[in-house]
This record gives C-alpha cells, sequence and structure tokens, in this order.
C-alpha cells in the first residue's frame, strides 16, 4: 500500500488590518467545488481578477482563521489600492498547497 504524502502547509501571511494567513487546504477545496460548481473552476476564478472572485475567495482561505468572518467584512479588510499584491498573495497560497510532482510520475 503507498503512503500518501503529508503536504505541510503553514500558509502565506499577509498584511490586512492585521496580519492574517491565507490557507487553502482540504476544507477549502470542498467550499471551493461548493461555491464554484468544481474544483477547476474555483481555482480558474482566482486569475480571473473580478472583484467578486477575489474577495470570495478570500473569505474562504481565511476563514480556518475565524468560522464566523463574513464576506463582507473581508470585503472592507481588502485592499482598494494594491489589487496586485492579493493576488500574488492568492497565487502563492495556491502554490503551496498544491502537491509537487513525483519525478518518476508521468503527466
Amino acid at each position: 500500500m503507498s503512503k500518501a504524502k503529508v503536504l505541510k502547509n503553514d500558509g502565506v501571511k499577509i498584511d490586512l488590518d492585521k496580519e492574517r494567513t491565507l490557507l487553502l487546504d482540504f476544507n477549502t477545496f470542498v467550499d471551493l467545488e461548493d461555491e464554484y460548481g468544481s474544483l477547476d473552476k474555483g481555482l480558474r476564478a482566482v486569475s480571473s481578477q473580478k472583484v467578486k472572485d477575489v474577495r470570495k475567495i478570500m473569505w474562504l482561505l481565511l476563514r480556518h482563521e475565524d468560522e464566523s468572518l463574513t464576506e463582507k467584512e473581508v470585503g472592507r479588510i481588502l485592499p482598494l489600492d494594491n489589487s496586485d499584491y492579493l493576488i500574488e498573495k492568492l497565487l502563492k497560497t495556491i502554490e503551496l498547497a498544491m502537491p509537487e510532482k513525483d519525478k518518476n510520475q508521468k503527466n
């Protein structure tokens, strides 16, 4: 029986109203699937740069810190003047959450 790789994913620090941590874990994958109909559509929404999608995804990635956090509260703490910073942090969070390909595996 093969042993699954356990990923150490501490998330990505981000400065908002205070230092917070974006985390993409199994629960967040499920939430993305629920919100967008499929995980693939959810991950593609990250790069769409639509304001609504950025807010929703940031909310999903921050909820691990506080389950009572609402999407509108997240919208209030996101900077209006630095969308590149948000997208950079989102993409880094996804990169850290994805398993590394085994060199012996085929694509």
